[in-house]
C-alpha cells in the first residue's frame, strides 16, 4: 500500500517510511471537509501508528475522483503526495526532550544533551554519557566543595546526610552511576539506560526544582 514519511514515535528513526496497511476514507457526503483515517507500519521498526491523511485536491476533483484516489492507496510504494494526500497528524506523537525545571544552564544543556540522545536510534551510549555528566555538573553546582569521583561522592554525601538515604540505595541499584571510565559505557541497554535517567531526574528535582518551588510559595516578606 501507500508509504508516508516522519518520525517513528517507537524507535525514534527521523524521515522514516511508514508503509500504509488499512485505511477508512470519510463518507461519501464529507470527503471534502473530513480526513482520511490509517494505519500504517514503521519500515525500521515494524511497529504501527495511526494517522489522519488530509486531502488536498478538494477544488479540482469530483466525487468520483476523490473515491479514486483514495483507491490508489492500495497500491504499493504509492506516495500520498502523488495521490493527492499529506499527512495531517500520526498517533502517538513522537516523544519530546524534556528536562527538569529550574535547573542550573549547564546542567540542564548536558540532560537535555541526554535526552535528544536517547529519543535517537542507536545513541544510547551517548545519552548515559550525557546523563551522568548532568549529575556530575548538578553535584558540582549544589556542592562545589566536593571533588572526586561521581559513585564515591554520592557515597559521601549520603554518608554525611546532605543527601538522603534513599539516594544512596538507589544509586547502588543502577549499574552507569558505579562506572565511572567512559570505556564501561559501551553496550548501554535500554534498560539501564532507563534506571540511570528516573535516577538522575529524581536526584535534579531534589536539588533544584523541589527548593524552586518551595521558594515561590513562600510570602514576601514586606
Amino acid at each position: 500500500m501507500a508509504v508516508f514519511i516522519t518520525m517513528c514515535p517507537h524507535c525514534g528513526a527521523d524521515q522514516m517510511s511508514f508503509q500504509i496497511f488499512g485505511y477508512k476514507p470519510p463518507a461519501a457526503s464529507k470527503w471534502k471537509t473530513d480526513p482520511t483515517l490509517a494505519g500504517a507500519s514503521c519500515g525500521r521498526c515494524d511497529m504501527p501508528v495511526s494517522a489522519t491523511l488530509r486531502y488536498t485536491l478538494v477544488q479540482s476533483s469530483s466525487d468520483s475522483t476523490f473515491a479514486s484516489r483514495v483507491q490508489g492507496l492500495n497500491r504499493p510504494d504509492t506516495n500520498l503526495e502523488a495521490l493527492g494526500f499529506e499527512l495531517a497528524d500520526s498517533w502517538p506523537s513522537p516523544p519530546a526532550p524534556e528536562a527538569p525545571a529550574s535547573l542550573p544552564r549547564t546542567v540542564e544543556r548536558a540532560f537535555m544533551q541526554a535526552e535528544r540522545n536517547r529519543l535517537s536510534p542507536d545513541c544510547q551510549e551517548a545519552a548515559a554519557t550525557m546523563y551522568r555528566r548532568s549529575l556530575d555538573l548538578a553535584l558540582k553546582e549544589a556542592f562545589p566543595q566536593e571533588n572526586g569521583m561521581l559513585d564515591a561522592k554520592l557515597k559521601k554525601l549520603v554518608r554525611e546526610k546532605r543527601l538522603p538515604e534513599a539516594i544512596g540505595d538507589w544509586a547502588h541499584e543502577v549499574r552507569l552511576i558505579g562506572n565511572d571510565g567512559a570505556h564501561d559505557l559501551e553496550g548501554v541497554s535500554q534498560g539501564d539506560l532507563l534506571d540511570a535517567k528516573a535516577f538522575i531526574d529524581t536526584v535534579l528535582k531534589y536539588l533544584f526544582t523541589l527548593p524552586a518551588q518551595i521558594a515561590s510559595r513562600r510570602p514576601v516578606e514586606l
